[in-house]
């Protein structure tokens, strides 16, 4: 096989490569949310050229993807289908889904179906690749045509939307193809080239709203081509009478202002052409327009964007989005060896500026991405690193183009070569290697101490020259890592995240909805379910597809249509076998995002294409029998609420002020504390204390009809402190007490914990005394209260209570002591003491402290 024809067998292999990965992934994964309704829209206006379900997107793409399915004779007509007919009271959408469910879940095997329409996408993405390959080889040669093609093949991002039956990756396509033909036709104008950029540009048009960005952007570049067209001959390829040679350059601004128009006219006729030639007055329109269907994306697409969705970013959650939501989702859902190229591809750019003879065609390369990237920041509407997809075609041949630019890097005659003054002269002592084989004319001949590689490639032996070296071997090594990350993910492409925030597993903490979790699954999930033997799953995932269909026994939860709006006993759900997809996991789209928030505390059984989690919830033993819920210093949870997200009603039910006690009621071994979120997370809180012995079980974040708060199960804990025995009355006994200091200065307070158990009714209610003394027993600070009432109290019962004095600061130097009691709110009668069965008064006397003068 002659030299020149392996790049063409190399971009054949990888053009393979890329449909083998699409189509694989097609078989083995599941029926995702929107594509369905894809293959539903598609379908009926295949059959009936009727456009009334287009929906938020342009036929051309979905029409596609159903032309399979014209194949298929046991479908039904789709104006037979429940949907299908007008109907005042219900949106577009919602007839659409009811046509979908009619049309495409009943069939049987559906696996026949939709990997039908999905390897039309596949195809659109081979030749996508083939653009690619084209553009880059013509800008760069074929190295850069075959770099540009390698990162297409193996893009995880590109591979998952190839093998979907939805509209993103074709979009991509029909944009591509219309930037490169349309940068073609203005290059070196000809009637073929001409036509082909109308007709490119048309279906673009029809693929979906986004490629409206390309018709700015086509006038911006005919206009900078209008200033460099300084070539006589430039139109000399149109065959037109008088447009052999320019004269000047108005005129050749205006030439190519007629050429746009043309295109231009071209695609419109195009796009009409694919409405059926339709000539029909929009809704509250009185005038007849051509394609007036190609209205209905823009109102929903407007709908969409007015009204918000509700959005997730690194745990935050927006109905408005963020400005920065796609350059996170860019930077860690592109596989770094990509951002590492590009990275590399724009030094090579910068620093090779005033040598660059490309200049009009780099930007005919990147002012699509440029402008689309921009608009999406701009605009609210963030769902999806999906919406990025058609920005990276255009990086991939920047890359190639450039990469062979990079400082270090040359590329000529189809072979590396290092620049020679990179070598020093050679001496005797170079002379290493005698007797060397031929070397090829493109080689260097200055190097002499040299090893031979290939008749082709010498390469330097000094160590400060092996640095020549390290671009090839990056580039390999990134080479390498790409692949190696492709064929890992496989088939799971749409959670594709990179090492930055830990891979596939990781991503779902920054990123959910179509970034990870899409449906795509329930394949998978099935067969989970079968090996483990798990008949019946309680399944939380926002589609309008049945699981069902692929065999799945499932009790349907938020959101999935059917259940509750909130899962029931969200603290403490049911016992049973969970499996929540990504999204739902994360609160979208959920009445409230908090529902789950019980699982993400929980380390999940099994993870399901790195989109499902699955959790088995059994019963907790012991059963919690307590719920101590803290009063300050927000309001608690009301007792219905509190019943209701714990599933119980049967349980005790404390109330303390956490700020100055903490409780551990006696009933029951283990129960649950519900504390304000903000002090939960205090690390300096009192509470913090025993917080760390209890486990954190739910947490809502936001204010909604109630403050932030956070659930923790505890069992009986350590008090720690230090032990003391006590007896006051017949109602407490102190079993404990710390002090944070031995000595302080005037001035300063100390910290008096107690710890107390119940063990008899109290006679009234109750309050701690704690008092600083002077030897002779006067008071020197008081620090008395109860967080826990006695009204509460049961025999068994714990509290530790916290009592600050203030010593002040005309105190002399000297010695006090703490003392501790119990008494009586209304006549402030103490409560007898006794030690070893002996009375030693109304108080107790617990250290001495040192107070430095």
């Amino acid at each position: 096989m002659k030299p020149r024809h392996w790049p063409m067998w190399i971009a054949v292999i990888l053009l393979w490569a890329l449909f083998a990965q699409a189509t694989g992934a097609a078989a083995r994964t599941s029926l995702t949310i929107d594509e369905g309704l894809h293959i539903a829209s598609g379908y009926t206006v295949l059959r009936t050229g009727d456009f009334r379900l287009l929906e938020e997107h342009p036929p051309l793409v979905k029409m596609l993807a159903a032309l399979p399915l014209l194949f298929v004779n046991d479908l039904p007509n789709p104006t037979t289908l429940p949907g299908w007919q007008p109907d005042p009271g219900q949106s577009d959408t919602v007839r659409l889904v009811q046509l979908m469910q009619a049309l495409v879940h009943p069939y049987r095997p559906i696996d026949r179906l939709v990997f039908a329409a999905r390897v039309p996408i596949a195809l659109l993405a081979v030749l996508l690749g083939a653009a690619v390959f084209r553009w880059g080889k013509e800008l760069g040669g074929k190295r850069a045509g075959l770099l540009a093609l390698f990162l297409l093949a193996f893009d995880p991002n590109i591979v998952a939307h190839a093998a979907v039956a939805a509209t993103d990756l074709g979009t991509s396509a029909f944009i591509f193809f219309a930037s490169y033909t349309f940068w073609r036709a203005l290059r070196r104008p000809s009637l073929p080239g001409i036509a082909l950029a109308g007709l490119t540009l048309g279906l673009a048009q029809a693929a979906k709203i986004s490629a409206l960005v390309l018709l700015p952007v086509f006038v911006a570049l005919a206009g900078l081509r209008a200033l460099r067209a300084n070539d006589p001959a430039l139109f000399s390829g149109l065959k037109l009478p008088g447009w052999a040679r320019t004269n000047s350059r108005r005129q050749a601004a205006l030439r190519l202002a007629i050429l746009v128009g043309a295109i231009f006219a071209l695609a419109f006729v195009i796009l009409w052409a694919i409405y059926g030639f339709e000539l029909r007055a929009p809704p509250s329109w009185n005038v007849p327009v051509p394609a007036a269907s190609h209205l209905i994306p823009f109102s929903r697409v407007q709908a969409d964007v007015t009204g918000g969705r509700t959005t997730f970013l690194m745990g935050q959650y927006s109905q408005q989005g963020w400005w920065y939501y796609f350059p996170v989702a860019f930077a860690i859902k592109t596989p770094l060896p990509t951002l590492i190229l590009l990275l590399a591809a724009t030094v090579a750019m910068v620093y090779n500026w005033r040598k660059n003879t490309l200049g009009w065609s780099i930007l005919a390369l990147l002012a699509f991405p440029v402008v689309y990237f921009a608009i999406s920041i701009a605009q609210p509407f963030n769902i999806g690193y999906r919406h990025l997809l058609p920005i990276l075609p255009f990086l991939f041949v920047f890359i190639g183009v450039q990469i062979q630019n990079f400082p270090g890097l040359t590329a000529r005659a189809g072979k590396f070569k290092i620049p020679d003054s990179r070598f020093p002269r050679p001496t005797v002592q170079d002379k290493l290697v005698t007797n060397l084989p031929p070397c090829h004319p493109a080689c260097p001949r200055t190097i002499v101490k040299r090893v031979t590689l290939s008749p082709c490639l010498h390469i330097s032996l000094s160590p400060r020259h092996l640095v020549t070296l390290s671009p090839y071997l990056v580039v390999s090594a990134l080479f390498i890592w790409y692949v190696v990350s492709a064929v890992l993910i496989f088939p799971h492409h749409l959670a594709f995240f990179n090492e930055l925030v830990g891979g596939p597993d990781g991503g779902y903490h920054y990123l959910v909805d179509s970034n990870v979790d899409w449906g795509q699954a329930w394949k998978e999930l099935e067969a989970y379910m079968d090996a483990h033997g798990i008949a019946r799953i309680k399944l939380a995932q926002f589609s309008s597809n049945n699981p069902a269909v692929y065999e799945i026994d499932y009790e349907p939860i938020a959101p999935m249509s059917g259940a509750p709006p909130v899962l029931p006993a969200r603290f403490n759900p049911a016992p049973g076998v969970y499996v929540l997809s990504a999204s739902s996991l994360q609160g979208l789209p959920l009445a409230d995002i908090n529902s789950y928030d019980y699982f993400r505390h929980r380390r999940p059984s099994a993870r399901i294409g790195h989109a499902m989690f699955v959790y088995d919830i059994r019963p907790t033993e012991p059963l919690p029998g307590w719920v101590a819920s803290c009063t300050a210093p927000t309001p608690p949870l009301e007792p219905a609420d509190l019943y209701a997200g714990l599933g119980r009603n049967d349980m005790r039910l404390v109330y303390f002020d956490c700020q100055q006690s903490w409780v551990i009621p006696g009933n029951s071994a283990q129960g649950w504390f519900v504390l304000p979120y903000a002090l939960a997370h205090d690390q300096s809180a009192f509470a913090q204390r025993w917080l760390n012995q209890a486990s954190l079980t739910f947490e809502q974040k936001q204010s909604f009809e109630q403050p932030p708060f956070s659930i923790f199960m505890a069992a009986n804990s350590e008090l720690g402190l230090s032990p003391a025995s006590a007896m006051f009355g017949q109602t407490a006994e102190l079993v404990g007490y710390a002090l944070n200091k031995s000595t302080l200065r005037p001035g300063q307070s100390i910290e008096l914990l107690t710890a107390w158990r119940v063990i008899g009714a109290p006679p009234g209610m109750l309050s701690v005394m704690a008092h600083a003394i002077s030897p002779d027993g006067a008071a020197i600070a008081v620090g008395d209260g109860l967080g826990f009432t006695s009204d509460q109290w049961q025999v068994g019962d714990i509290f530790i209570q916290r009592s600050l004095l203030e010593i002040p600061a005309a105190t002399p130097g000297g010695t006090i002591w703490i003392q501790t009691g119990l008494y009586t709110w209304d006549n402030l009668q103490r409560l007898e003491v006794t030690q070893n069965g002996n009375t030693i008064g109304d108080s107790l006397r617990l250290a001495q402290l040192s107070i430095e003068p």
